[in-house]
């Protein structure tokens, strides 16, 4: 009988493998944003490799968007200035307090790199355009498609294929140990 320890370590070793592969990070936007009664400022903004949080949006509120090099929407969200800050629960016999609003706090935003970025625009809750960022510093245009360049996209492609190929040797293997296994069992 095939070893249910090994068939076990084998099975999550490809799960953690496939796993991994597959949640790579990418390049995001960090927009490091100060809010200071009511008026909102750019703190700084930099390229990091992350991912994108998977967040609800509000029906109302501040808008984000990225803007290409020709002037189309990317992506746009909404989102609320995270300066409320909920009090413990009161001890008995104390009354319970409301939410504490806070003046002046620091947040960050979290924004899908674009290549052809130009601009990130921040909206207030009227839609009243607060602010713009210039990202084109960042941005990389894609070249003209010849025959070198689709050499160059099948390239990049290499290394896909290659962790594809790995995954299926590995189970290759395992199915190879487990049929092997059971013919010196029968034999």
């Amino acid at each position: 009988m095939v070893n249910k320890k090994s068939l076990f370590f084998a099975l999550a070793l490809i799960t953690i493998l496939s796993a991994s592969y597959t949640a790579q990070n990418t390049d995001v936007y960090v927009l490091n944003i100060n809010y200071n009664k009511g008026n909102l400022s750019l703190i700084n903004i930099h390229l990091e490799q992350g991912y994108m949080p998977d967040m609800e949006q509000p029906e109302t509120g501040y808008r984000c968007e990225v803007i290409s090099l020709s002037d189309e929407v990317l992506y746009s969200f909404r989102f609320v200035i995270p300066n409320t800050v909920s009090p413990p629960p009161p001890r008995p016999g104390e009354e319970p307090t409301g939410a504490i609003y806070l003046d002046n706090v620091n947040f960050t935003l979290i924004l899908p790199y674009f290549e052809e970025g130009k601009l990130i625009n921040i909206y207030d809750p009227k839609d009243t355009l607060l602010f713009s960022i210039d990202i084109s510093e960042f941005a990389r245009p894609k070249p003209p498609v010849t025959s070198t360049t689709l050499e160059t996209i099948e390239d990049r492609r290499y290394p896909d294929y290659l962790s594809y190929a790995a995954i299926l040797l590995v189970l290759a293997v395992i199915v190879f140990l487990v049929y092997t296994k059971r013919i010196w069992e029968l034999s």
